[in-house]
C-alpha cells in the first residue's frame, strides 16, 4: 500500500513538473506580440447584399515562446457586415487561440455589405481586435459597398432610358423586345451574370462620353489572384447580340469587356445600317470580337482587340473601318486565327457553296496587327478559283501584319512593321494600345481622310501637324510622362 501511494505521489509530481513546463512555454510577457502581414485589410468596391471573396492575411509569433490569444473580436459587426475565418473557427469572437512560437495562423475575411440607399459607394470599416497578455492589437478591415439594380430576366417592352445613377447586375439575361429602344445614358455600367447577354431584338443607343463612357462587363468585381481581377478574364458573360429584327444600332464611347464573345450581328438587309461604333471598344473576348454575317456595319475611331478567334469575322455585308486599332493579344486560350477575317461564302463542297457577298467594304487608315502571322484572312477562291459572288473590299493607308500583297485591294500600305503599342498585356495583365514614340504608324495616315475624323478616340486633334497616325490614337508625346 505504501508502494502505492508513493507511486501516485511521485505521478503527481511528475505531471504537475509536466504542467508547470508547458505554462512556462508559454509567454506571458506584455513585450511579446503578435505581428501581421497586413495592417490593414481593403477590398475593392463590392456591391451591397451579395458576399464578397475572401481575402487573407496572416498571424505571426515572432517570440522564442507560444503566445495564448486571450481574445480576438470585430469591433462593430452587427452594422460593418464584415465576417472572419481563423484557424478554421467562423465567429465574430474567438477566446483562447493559442500559436507556437515562431508560428503562423491564417485569418479569412470577407464581408456582405447591407444596403446603404445611396447611389454612390459607401465606406464600411470595422477592424479585429486582438488582446494577448493584456496588450491590444488591431487589423483594420476597409471596404466599399455600392447598390445596384438588380434584374433577372428582364424584359424591355417600351423606350427606356438607364442611366449612369447605379450599376445594374444582370442575370438571367437582358431583353429589348421588337421595335423598342433601349438608350444607355452616359456612365450606366452593365454588370453581367455568368451566362447572361444583352440581346436585342428591337435597337440599342449607348450614349458615353469619353469621361462617362458606357460599359458592359461580368459582375465579378473581386480577385482571381492579387495581381489579376476577374475584370481582366475573358468568358465572364455572354454578349451582346444584335438579331436579325435588330436595326439602327448605336454606340459611342463604350466598352465592351470580357465576354464569350463581343458582339453576334444576325444577317440584316445590308441597306439598312445594323449597327455603328464611334470611339468604342471590344475587347479580351474567349470567342469572337465583332462577328457580323450579311449586315451592314461603320465603325469610327474604335477598338477591336484581344480575342481567342477573330476581332472582327466578317461574312458577306458591307462595312467601313475609319481609324481602327485591330490588334490581338489574347493570352487565356491558345489564339486561333486571324485577326481579321473576311469570307464570303461558307460550305465544302463547290456543289453546296453558300454566297454572302461582300460589297463596298473599306479599311482605312487602321492597324491590323497582333501576336500570330497572318493577321489578315480573306477568304473568295475556292479551289482557287474565285467564287460567284462579289468581294468587294479595300484597304488604304494602312498597317497590316501580314504576308505583302499587290492586288489593287490594297493601296499604301505599311506591311508587318510594328506599330509598338505602349502595353501588350506582358506587365500586370495591362494593355495600352496607344502608340509609342517608335511606332511604324505614326504620320502614316492618309489626311484626306483623317480630315473626315479630325479627332481621335480621346479627342485629340489629328491633324494638328498636318500629319496624321494609323489608328484609334494619334500619338502625343507627352502622354506617358502624363500618365
Amino acid at each position: 500500500m505504501k508502494k502505492v501511494l508513493s507511486l501516485c505521489f511521485a505521478l503527481s509530481l511528475l505531471l504537475a513538473g509536466m504542467a508547470s513546463c508547458e505554462s512556462d512555454d508559454f509567454s506571458s510577457s506584455p513585450s511579446d506580440r503578435l505581428s501581421f502581414s497586413k495592417d490593414t485589410v481593403s477590398f475593392d468596391t463590392v456591391f451591397t447584399g451579395q458576399a464578397s471573396a475572401d481575402q487573407r492575411f496572416m498571424i505571426y509569433n515572432p517570440n522564442k515562446k507560444a503566445l495564448r490569444i486571450q481574445t480576438l473580436y470585430l469591433a462593430d459587426p452587427d452594422h460593418s457586415g464584415f465576417i472572419i475565418n481563423v484557424d478554421g473557427q467562423s465567429s465574430n469572437r474567438i477566446n483562447d487561440l493559442e500559436i507556437d512560437a515562431k508560428d503562423s495562423l491564417f485569418v479569412f475575411v470577407r464581408i456582405n455589405p447591407s444596403g446603404s440607399g445611396q447611389n454612390s459607394p459607401q465606406l464600411f470599416k470595422d477592424s479585429i481586435v486582438f488582446i494577448t497578455n493584456g496588450v491590444m492589437q488591431h487589423v483594420k478591415l476597409r471596404a466599399y459597398g455600392q447598390d445596384a439594380t438588380r434584374w433577372s430576366g428582364k424584359l424591355i417592352t417600351a423606350d427606356t432610358t438607364l442611366s449612369g445613377t447605379r450599376p445594374f447586375l444582370i442575370s438571367d439575361s437582358l431583353y429589348v423586345a421588337p421595335g423598342v429602344t433601349l438608350t444607355l445614358a452616359a456612365g450606366t455600367t452593365l454588370h453581367f451574370h455568368n451566362g447572361a447577354s444583352l440581346k436585342v431584338d428591337g435597337t440599342l443607343v449607348s450614349n458615353g462620353t469619353a469621361a462617362s463612357p458606357v460599359v458592359l462587363r461580368g459582375d465579378r468585381i473581386d480577385n482571381l489572384f492579387d495581381d489579376l481581377p476577374y475584370d481582366y478574364l475573358a468568358g465572364q458573360w455572354e454578349g451582346v447580340h444584335l438579331t436579325a429584327a435588330s436595326t439602327g444600332n448605336s454606340l459611342t464611347h463604350t466598352i465592351i469587356r470580357g465576354g464569350n464573345y463581343g458582339i453576334l450581328a444576325d444577317s440584316s438587309d445590308v441597306s439598312a445600317l445594323k449597327l455603328e461604333m464611334h470611339n468604342s471598344t471590344i475587347h479580351n473576348v474567349r470567342g469572337h470580337g465583332l462577328q457580323a454575317t450579311n449586315c451592314r456595319v461603320e465603325a469610327e475611331n474604335s477598338l477591336f482587340t484581344n480575342a481567342r478567334y477573330a476581332c472582327l469575322s466578317l461574312l458577306g455585308g458591307s462595312y467601313r473601318f475609319l481609324h481602327c486599332t485591330i490588334a490581338n493579344y489574347y493570352i487565356w486560350d491558345l489564339r486561333e486565327g486571324s485577326s481579321v477575317n473576311i469570307r464570303n461564302y461558307t460550305g465544302s463542297s463547290k456543289e453546296n457553296l453558300v454566297y454572302y457577298p461582300v460589297t463596298n467594304t473599306t479599311f482605312t487608315n487602321c492597324i491590323i496587327y497582333g501576336s500570330r502571322y497572318p493577321e489578315l484572312l480573306l477568304t473568295h477562291t475556292f479551289n482557287k478559283e474565285e467564287v460567284a459572288t462579289s468581294f468587294e473590299c479595300f484597304f488604304h493607308a494602312s498597317l497590316i501584319r501580314s504576308k505583302e500583297q499587290t492586288d489593287n485591294r490594297f493601296t499604301d500600305i505599311l506591311w508587318s512593321e510594328d506599330p509598338v503599342f505602349r502595353a501588350t498585356g506582358k506587365e500586370d495583365y495591362i494593355y495600352d494600345f496607344h502608340l509609342d514614340s517608335l511606332s511604324a504608324a505614326i504620320g502614316k495616315a492618309d489626311p484626306n481622310f483623317s480630315s473626315l475624323l479630325p479627332q481621335d478616340a480621346d479627342g485629340v486633334n489629328r491633324m494638328s501637324d498636318g500629319t496624321p497616325d494609323m489608328g484609334a490614337y494619334e500619338f502625343v508625346p507627352a502622354l506617358k510622362e502624363q500618365n
